[in-house]
């Protein structure tokens, strides 16, 4: 995988990894982007841009006021459901580290992203996928960044 300065100029922000090396791009190019039409620079570019989207979305604002507490998997589910609907959220779900620390929240999306329409749309084109609990406890802490 080989992309360009400027990708690399606009992704970092969101994923500074690619500043100082390639394994993680690499990893998730193998996992993901090879099975979809994008080069790799669109692909990461196309990444990046739902990163934000989700980051605006009520997710990303439900992450956010929570920075530094404990938290329930139900009333983040119960949150979202209210926002997006139930069809939509279950093709959301959550990974934690020690089943705790929340590190990633996992959309199933459709293959083909346009990025003009909203989350939840994006979200009702995928296919259902794990429990929203995923392999989180019944509460969760929602770390800093980079904390």
């Amino acid at each position: 995988m080989d992309l360009s300065r400027s990708t690399i100029k606009e992704i970092a922000p969101w994923m500074p990894n690619f500043y100082y090396q390639t394994k993680f791009g690499e990893y998730e190019w193998k996992k993901h982007g090879t099975c979809q039409t994008r080069n790799a620079d669109d692909y990461f570019l196309t990444a990046t841009k739902l990163v934000e989207k989700v980051d605006a979305s009520p997710i990303g604002q439900f992450i956010k006021d929570n920075i530094g507490r404990n938290v329930s998997v139900s009333s983040f589910k119960k949150q979202l459901t209210s926002k997006f609907g139930s069809d939509a959220v279950d093709r959301i779900s959550l990974a934690c580290t020690q089943g705790k620390y929340l590190n990633e929240v996992r959309l199933n999306l459709g293959k083909d992203i346009d990025l003009s329409k909203p989350i939840v749309d994006l979200l009702k084109a995928g296919p259902k996928g794990r429990p929203f609990y995923g392999n989180c406890h019944k509460k969760i802490y929602i770390e800093d960044s980079g904390k």
